[in-house]
This record gives structure tokens, sequence and C-alpha cells, in this order.
């Protein structure tokens, strides 16, 4: 802050079921594996459209285009891949299929009887693996109760090997219960399975011809999803054990009753041998359907983490020591399954894009990229930016976005620094990742700002960038509209002016001012971009300048992505870390009429406490939106004992308070981008920023300094109704260059005069209007008169 003061029809689908989830051609059970008809359902590899936020993913290809298509692995040549699969009108529940990479030579390999889960390759590419229900009957296992929530029945399967084609069936296993998840080592040699044998969910390992059977973990608790290493000597998998009493509890009855809710997962690795356990992630949701990366160094997986109450799941990277946590995909539904080709040089993933109907999940291929153009250009420049992925692990999202901002290597990113310019890297990589389009200059998400400023003789010289994007709203008409949700990026650097502690020369890393709020920001854009999409489109702004005097809100304001006569409002985000359990401060509720109403109900709505304030003015961005007649809210969470401190650090945010602010200004910025009609601006809310303000005390001249740079002098965006200024015909857009015979070069300047004069004082302003020199003269009043 400036220093002055998923949806039901998709549910099956989800990583939550334990079995692979998936579906069947319809075929009689006695019909013979056979290559299909598939006169009734398209087939073929299509393009699919890249997605730029998605630059490990080229080459995008949709390889089925109906149905329930899940679980798809290679063959070891790299040439085939089996998955499972329903299809409307051909089967009730899943079966085992093949296919080429061009989605076709389709071949049926399980029984076409009972529900079948988990297709795998032996290395050796002359038999297969699946786990199946057909031997207890034909017909699909009965579905679960959902009265007792989302649970996933635990089904009497035992797990079969088979020839590609189907023939030669045998089956492995033999215990009562649950046998499946089945995947083989590299070598061919050892399989790993889940099994409830052992009165519990465990994994287990045997030989390819299901001898030498071996328990490997026995933690109470789901284990399962297993998969080897290229080389066999680890294992990764999901896991969730419970916390406390009652999830224990839940678990154990649940399970009794052939039951399992698994709606926390977490990605897990220990050695081949079931020894040296580790926990990779600590999502607080449900991660799952990890898979090697064939470098070994990498696992890829699938996770909910950005909204674990949230049916959409991405792709995401992790190193193996639980570093470089990495978002993959960012499509608004459901992406999971990923895997990788022998060769690591393509993927395979189900997803829910491109679906014929709602509730398709589809088989994906793409030629991996491991290093992203975006991250190769980062690695090529002058400024060695760390690391996100060294710093975030084991974070929640919000936390990890104040930590990477924090960080000592970026210097307390002041406005033009080296810091400031890997700060806008990071949060551009994020609106990237989510989705977001660029709307800075040409076509990139930056906006130049610049910095040398007449208002503020100790901003830094040259030029800083704001960080610009844009969620197209849903509306046809009202997309060309927009709400505005920004927040200040930069901050003091060593300290210096500006600073509480001027004779401590350190870092300051401002946590709370403003990483808090970029991370709100953040947090935001992914909740609005995951839908439904508000009907105005939304301007997502991370300001620079804004400690050195709002220079990157100003220019915004002045240059904006969006026609400011199309903008109905702007929501800032300016020190919200600190919310605890105190209320949550709102000021500019008099700025609209509707925002009093709009407030209370998402307070309401979130079960938060809300303070409000009228004023629409203030030391923060929105007031650079609000003096051009955008109506605004400024949230905050109050000031404290570190702010504009070296100690404003990330370890004393308070990370779930992130999370509840950014839930109340997402229902407040869609309100705002979804009502019907627009809200109405009412101006004089509050007391607006004077020129004389800074210094406490002095002559009142009601002046409302412009914060965009001019060559010399003051300009002002108005003055207030009443004012000394008014009466003696200063103007918006006037420049004030002389007061009296005393050159005016800056705001300070301008302050000085004012606490040199006293009330009463008539004094002779010169002000630069449209290009001429003004003489005004005006009798100074006394502060807080008008």
């Amino acid at each position: 802050m400036l220093y002055s003061l998923l949806r039901p029809t998709i549910v099956a689908l989800l990583p939550l079921s334990l079995s692979c989830p998936g579906a069947a051609l319809r075929i009689s059970p006695s019909a013979a594996p056979s290559v299909l008809d598939l006169s009734r359902a398209p087939v073929g590899a299509v393009e699919f459209p890249a997605n730029p936020a998605e630059p490990h993913l080229a080459k995008l290809r949709q390889l089925t285009h109906s149905g329930e298509n899940a679980e798809a692995y290679f063959s070891a040549d790299g040439r085939r891949l089996i998955f499972q699969a329903t299809w409307p009108g051909f089967a009730q529940c899943d079966q085992i299929f093949t296919m080429d990479l061009d989605g076709r030579a389709l071949h049926r390999v399980s029984t076409g009887s009972g529900r079948t889960t988990c297709g795998y390759f032996f290395p050796s590419g002359d038999r297969v693996l699946f786990s199946s229900t057909h031997h207890v009957s034909e017909a699909c296992p009965a579905k679960p109760d959902f009265s007792r929530g989302y649970v996933w029945p635990l089904d009497d399967y035992e797990i079969y090997t088979a020839r590609p084609d189907g023939s030669d069936l045998r089956r492995l296993t033999n215990s009562p219960g649950y046998d499946a998840e089945a995947t083989v080592s590299s070598d061919g040699s050892t399989i790993v399975f889940t099994s409830v044998r052992g009165a519990d969910l465990d994994i287990y390992a045997m030989s390819s011809d299901g001898s030498y059977v071996r328990r490997l973990t026995s933690e109470e608790g789901y284990d399962g999803g297993a998969f080897f290493s290229r080389d066999g000597r680890q294992i990764v998998y999901r896991a969730y054990h419970p916390a406390d009493s009652a999830e224990l509890a839940d678990y154990r009855t649940l399970l009794r009753s052939g039951l399992v809710r698994p709606g926390k997962l977490d990605i897990w690795i220990m050695d081949a041998n079931g020894s040296n356990k580790r926990q990779l992630t600590k999502s607080g949701g449900a991660s799952f359907a990890p898979f090697f990366h064939p470098n070994g160094r990498q696992v890829i997986f699938s996770s909910n983490m950005v909204d674990p109450r949230s049916r959409n799941f991405d792709l995401y990277l992790i190193n193996t020591d639980g570093t470089g946590l990495e978002r993959v995909t960012v499509h608004p539904e459901f992406d999971g399954f990923p895997v990788f080709s022998p060769d690591g040089k393509q993927l395979v993933f189900a997803s829910n894009r491109g679906a014929a109907r709602q509730g398709d999940t589809n088989i994906f291929t793409a030629e991996w990229v491991d290093a992203p153009p975006a991250t190769a250009a980062r690695a090529s420049s002058q400024t060695a930016c760390p690391n996100p992925s060294a710093l975030l692990a084991g974070l929640s999202p919000a936390l990890a976005h104040v930590r990477y901002l924090a960080d000592d290597a970026l210097e307390g990113r002041l406005a033009g620094s080296a810091g400031e310019r890997c700060a806008g890297d990071y949060i551009a990589s994020e609106f990237r990742r989510l989705g977001l389009k660029p709307a800075g200059d040409s076509g990139t998400f930056f906006q130049a700002v610049p910095l040398a400023s007449v208002m503020n003789p100790h901003a830094p010289s040259g030029s800083g960038r704001n960080v610009v994007a844009i969620l197209e709203g849903s509306d046809a008409k009202l997309r060309a509209e927009a709400v505005v949700v920004g927040a200040h990026y930069d901050h003091l650097g060593w300290g210096g002016v500006g600073s509480l502690a001027p004779d401590e020369r350190a870092v300051h890393n401002g946590a709370d001012d403003n990483a808090s709020g970029i991370a709100v920001l953040l947090e935001v854009a992914g909740a609005l971009g995951r839908g439904p999409r508000p009907a105005r489109s939304i301007v997502f702004v991370a300001f620079t300048g804004e400690e050195s005097g709002l220079l990157g809100s100003a220019h915004q304001a002045a240059h904006p992505a969006v026609p400011l006569a199309r903008v109905r409002a702007m929501l800032n985000l300016d020190m919200v870390g600190r919310l605890g359990s105190g209320p949550l401060i709102v000021n500019g509720r008099g700025t609209a009429k509707e925002w009093a109403r709009m407030i209370a109900d998402a307070a309401e709505a979130e079960g938060i406490r809300v303070v409000t304030g009228e004023d629409g003015y203030g030391p923060s961005d929105q007031t650079s939106f609000y003096t051009r007649d955008v109506p605004v809210l400024h949230f905050f969470t109050n000031t404290h004992a570190d702010y504009h401190r070296p100690t404003d650090e990330w370890q004393r945010i308070d990370a779930a308070g992130l999370v509840r602010v950014a839930s109340v200004v997402t229902r407040l910025a869609r309100a705002a981008a979804d009502e019907r009609t627009t809200l109405t601006l009412v101006r004089g809310a509050g007391r607006p920023p004077t020129a004389a303000q800074g210094g406490g005390y002095g002559a009142y001249l009601g002046s409302i300094p412009d914060f965009s740079p001019v060559p010399h002098g003051v300009r002002i965006t108005g003055v207030r109704a009443g004012s000394p200024g008014e009466s003696a015909g200063m103007k918006a857009g006037d420049t004030i260059i002389r007061f009296d015979d005393e050159g005016i070069a800056d705001i300070y300047a301008l302050t000085k005069a004012l606490r040199s004069r006293k009330a009463g004082d008539a004094v002779l302003v010169t002000v630069l209007r449209e290009g001429r020199e003004l003489p005004l003269r005006v009798v100074l009043g006394t502060r807080g008169a008008q």
C-alpha cells in the first residue's frame, strides 16, 4: 500500500473413484473379441486446438469422440494404447480396449461381461493385464449408495492376463474382495496392485505369474494406484491416511460396507520393496493418477488442489523430492490420468475438453515439450530469476504466490528493478496457466509504465511493467464491458524513502504489502476462470509503481485494456494477508448505490465479518479509477507492526484468510459482472487525497492530484467542490507549475509551498491549461473546512 498512512454427469469419471473409471462398447458377453464395427461411433484422431497457456503440450490430438474413455497406457513400443471405455448404445459398464495412436484399429480385449478396469501392457507386448468382475456375474455391479456421500464401491475384482486380442485369458489372483489397479514393472517381472486381502486397502506386489505375493504398505487408510519408475527402483502411488478419529471411524465404517470415500488423496513415493516412504504433495484435495516421467526425476499427476471443493482437475508436474510443482493444464474441466510414452516424447491423458455432450470424457495425446518456450525465454534472460519450483513445494497455491513474490532473491520488487521483472514474469506465467488472454502491449501480458515521475522525485527512473490479462465474458453483448480486478506487486526494495525502518538497510519483501493482494488476485482469476464465466469480461491487472505514487494504476486508467467508458467497476486488493480473526475492511461502499447490498450478500454467503467505509479514495490504486468516474472497492485486512518494514515476511501471512478474502472478492466481481444494469456511480464518496495531505498540515487548496507522469509540475484530475481551487477556476487536467514566483516541479514542492502558507493567504497559482499558462488568484482555506 502506498505509504501515507463436477457436475453429476461426470462424477463417475473423477479420480476420486478407486477403480479406473471409463466405459465399454455394448457387445454380447458371448461374442468373441474382434475388430469392432465402428459405423455407429466417430473414430480417428482429430487435431485439437492447442492452448498457449499449456506450453508443455504440442500437437494435441483427440482420439475418442463419445462416451466415457479413460486410463490409457502405452505399449512398450509406443505404438498402441490400452484403455477402458463405455460408449452410449453399446454397453452398460467398463470394458478394456486397445487402439492405434490415430484412434483406429480398435479391439476389445476383455470378455464383455461384468465391469473391467485398469488395462496395462506387459513390456514384451505379447500380453495385457486388467481386472474384472465377470467371474462374479455377467451383469454390471450395483451402483454404490450415494446417500452416504461421494463414495466408491470396492467391487469383487480379480486380476487377469490375456493376449492383446483377448485370447488365452488367465486369472492371476483368487482372493475375496477387491484386487485391482494392477501395473507391471518395465522388465516385466513384477506386478503391483491394490487389495483388501489384509482387511485394509494396501499395495501389494507379486511375480508376473501371480506367485510370491508380498505386502508393501501397512499404514491404515487407502494406498493404491501404484506405478514403477522406469528403472524399477521406486513406486509412486496415491494415499489417504485418515488424520483424526472422526475421519478414521468414517473410513473403517465404509470399508466394512465395501466402500471408500476418496475425497482426500496425496502423492507418495516408496522404494520398490516398500521402504523409504515419503509424501510429495499436501494438496488438501484429491491428487491421484501419478506416473513417473521416464527421466525418473519427475512425477506427473492430476489434482483439484486449486479448489478442493471443485470437480475441476488439472495435470501437475513435481520433482521426486517434492520440489518443482508446476501446473501443466488449465482447462476449466476435468483433465486426468496422465501417462508418458516410454521415450517421454508423448503424453496421453483423459479430458472433458472437446466433449460432444456434457459429461463425455475422451482420450487425448500430445507431444510433450520438456522446456516450454516461456521457461526457455526466462532462462536466457539477463536476470536470473529464482525457480518457483524450488520454493513452493508443499504450500497451498495462495501462500505459494506470496512465498515466491516475497523471496529475498527479488530484493523487495522495487518498481523498475530486476526483482520487479522476475515478479512480473511469474505473474504473467500464472495468468497464462490460468488460461487468461494477454491484454497488455502488442499482444503480450505486459504494459510498459514510465517511472520517471515528477510527482515523486524518489520514484525509480526508467520503466516498469503492469501485467494485464482478460477473461472474456460469456454474454455476447455484455462481454464488451468489463470489471477490473487489480493489485500492485511492487514494493520498497531495500527500504529508504517510504520505509518505517529508514535507518535499516534490508530487503523489504512486502509479503502483506502487497504480495498478498497478488495472491488473492490469482485466486479470483482461477475461480472465475473455472466457471461459470461472468457475463461481462474481467480484466486482471497487477500494477507496478504503486509505492512510487500509483504510477501503474494511473497509467492503466489512462491507457486501459478496456475503454473506461465500458468499465463498470474496479476492485482493488491491497494488504489482504492478515485477516486472522479480524474483519475484512471494504472501502468504497459509497461509490455505487448497489455496493451496500452486494457486499452484504457476499459477506453473508461466505460467512465472513465485513466492515465497510464510504470512501472511494485512499492511498492505493482504486483512486486512479474513482477519480475517473469508475465505482470502486478497496479490500484491506488492516495495518500491523510489520507494515513497510523488513519484517513483513511470508511466514506471517494468514494462508486460510487469503482464501476467505478471495471467496468474497470472487462473489463481488461476479455480481458486478453479472448485474444486468450497470452500477450507479456516486461521485464525491469520501475525501480525495489532495496534494497537501502528505504532510498532515498546511493550508488547503482542494486539488486532487493525477499520479500520471508529466514533464513538470503537478497535474490534477479535479478539485473538491466548494474548495479554494474550484472557486479560483481550477479544472481537471490543469497542471500546477507556480505558486506566486515559486516554481512547482513536483508534488513535494507543492506540499512545501502549502505548508509555508496559512489559511486566508492569497496566492497567484499558475496552471498550464491546453498548452497555455493561466494565472489564478486563490485564497487558501483551512483543511477540513471544505
